[in-house]
């Protein structure tokens, strides 16, 4: 009786260990492998998207980056923004400032408030110099007033104040969601990229440029389309540029920034009095056309000085031209050098 017991017993825990399998096999492969660059600091600064066909968490990167390089270069000067802000790249932009140091881009994946806000906190408590900042804005930035942690958006725990124990923690979770971690070994272990991993394994050797130095951003495949025929480009994207209405002026109604923003945002400019900071807002000029609300502008003006914000949102010379966007969200660096141009020499 008792070996029947004790038979039914291993039996049990030997269900439990095959049923537990797969997740041990992925929790060590985890371990292993450090899919999201974050256990051992191993990713290598230059081009990392030529090792790996997904997205990082680009605002961890970037923090890592800094951390890494901030004595080598002396950096002083930062663009902060979402992606909107990549094109706009710092030979061009050290050309109308005033920097013994360098310049570093600050950005993350679809940046949101919170995320300008911490990061600008951050280098004021770390000392790091603040003597130019370019904040590239949209109006989905300053909707999100509170930390997301999703393995693209999760901020560093160095920014965000979390405890780094509990950042790995969420981050192996992530690991898990939405299939990621079958999609990682499947990739790991055939080097293939599947039909059923492509919404997160899009991203292919050389369709990305990453700079060490400046952390800058280069979107060399659609640049690479864009020298060798520009005409076949936009007519393959003809889709993408779907139509606007040009005439009508479509104002968001209501207002995003409220109380939490505008805490946030007084908390920034205090920083930039603090470290005497020479700073610009670029409401960015984007393919859809929609104006900022009138408030929130004069909001921005109210706490940051008229001087210092402008708004290129809605309809004018800039967004009435496809020429100047890779797509219907993204512009090209050549439109950010235009803004540039004007903004520095008014």
């Amino acid at each position: 009786m008792e070996t029947k017991k004790s038979n039914s017993v291993y039996s049990f825990l030997w269900k439990i260990f095959l049923l537990a399998l797969p997740f041990l096999f992925l929790t060590v492969f985890y371990l292993v492998t450090d899919p999201f660059k974050i256990i051992y600091k191993s990713v290598s600064f230059e081009n990392y998207y030529d090792h790996q066909p997904y997205e990082l968490n680009r605002e961890y990167i970037s923090t890592e980056m800094l951390q890494a390089n901030k004595d080598k270069y002396h950096y002083d000067s930062f663009i902060m923004g979402s992606c909107e802000s990549y094109v706009f790249h710092a030979e061009d932009w050290k050309k109308y400032i005033h920097t013994t140091g360098d310049v570093f881009h600050y950005p993350a994946a679809s940046e949101i408030l919170y995320g300008v806000y911490s990061k600008i906190k951050y280098l004021d408590k770390e000392q790091i110099p603040l003597k130019n900042c370019l904040l590239v804005m949209d109006i989905s930035t300053f909707k999100g007033t509170e930390p997301r942690f999703d393995y693209i958006h999760s901020p560093h725990p160095d920014v965000s104040g979390e405890n780094k124990l509990s950042y790995q923690l969420s981050m192996f979770k992530n690991y898990f969601s939405n299939f990621f971690c079958l999609q990682y070994a499947d990739y790991k272990l055939t080097g293939k990229i599947k039909w059923y991993m492509k919404n997160n394994f899009a991203i292919l050797p050389g369709q990305v440029r990453v700079t060490e130095q400046n952390n800058e951003y280069f979107y060399k495949k659609y640049d690479d389309a864009l020298i060798a025929d520009s005409i076949a480009y936009y007519k393959d994207k003809s889709r993408d540029f779907y139509f606007r209405d040009t005439v009508t002026k479509r104002k968001l109604l209501i207002p995003v920034i409220k109380e939490k923003q505008q805490q946030f945002l007084k908390e920034i400019k205090a920083v930039f009095d603090k470290n005497h900071t020479c700073y610009k807002i670029v409401l960015s000029p984007m393919y859809d056309q929609l104006y900022f609300n009138t408030e929130d502008i004069e909001t921005l003006k109210n706490i940051f000085g008229a001087a210092n914000v402008y708004d290129y949102s809605g309809v004018n010379a800039y967004t009435n031209d496809i020429h100047n966007y890779y797509d219907n969200f993204h512009y090209r660096p050549i439109l950010a050098r235009k803004l540039l141009k004007e903004i520095y020499s008014r």
